[in-house]
Formats: structure tokens, sequence, C-alpha cells
């Protein structure tokens, strides 16, 4: 299903890989934040 309030289905949302960097470059800013607020909660 489509979300909003989820976040983009990325195969590296959580792990944070260099391959995941790659594939997120575009959304660079969103998959950071992720990281700030998972670590967070």
């Amino acid at each position: 299903g489509k979300s909003a309030n989820q976040q983009p289905q990325n195969p590296c949302i959580r792990p944070v890989t260099k391959l995941c960097v790659m594939a997120t470059a575009k959304e660079q800013d969103v998959y950071v934040e992720s990281e700030k607020i998972g670590s967070s909660e």
C-alpha cells in the first residue's frame, strides 16, 4: 500500500550502507533525517 505517513519503500532505509547512500542519493536528506528520527525514537 501507499502511505504518505510511512517512509518511502527503500531497500536500505534502515541499514546505512554505501550502496544505500548511492541508491538514496536523490533523497539523501530524507534518508539522513530518517536515521536521526529512528535514533530519537
